[in-house]
């Protein structure tokens, strides 16, 4: 069973991505945070294998979120998710530390699950 974390001001977006997560096989969506703040507390005490996290949030954006957990738990791997999909935003948040990206825009079962095996396999 692979973890994942869901990071996104947007609760919404939030609920909906993690309906589609939770309806593949062997992934489990085992954590919500609103905001990057609360990231790091939250995989203190708890096993997170993917993170997806949204760019822009209120207090601490996903560039952010992105550098703070790559230094404190470089094992989870990251998935920066967009509504601008443009190439300046994938640099950059791979640039931070992430190890894949998804536009919100093409959030499907099939992109989710090649992510997360692209993502699993790099530096595994």
């Amino acid at each position: 069973m692979i973890r994942i974390l869901i990071v996104d001001d947007n609760l919404e977006v939030r609920k909906a991505l993690a309906n589609l997560i939770n309806s593949i096989e062997s992934l489990k969506v085992v954590g919500e945070c609103s905001d990057g703040i609360d990231v790091i507390p939250f995989l203190a005490s708890n096993t997170v294998d993917v993170m997806f996290t949204d760019i822009h949030m209120t207090y601490l954006n996903g560039y952010e979120t992105t550098m703070k957990v790559k230094r404190v738990f470089p094992e989870v791997k990251i998935i920066g998710c967009s509504s601008y999909a443009d190439i300046a935003i994938v640099s950059k948040i791979k640039d931070c530390g992430a190890d894949g990206f998804i536009s919100k825009g093409d959030l499907s079962k099939e992109t989710i699950v090649t992510e997360i095996k692209k993502v699993l396999k790099h530096n595994s």
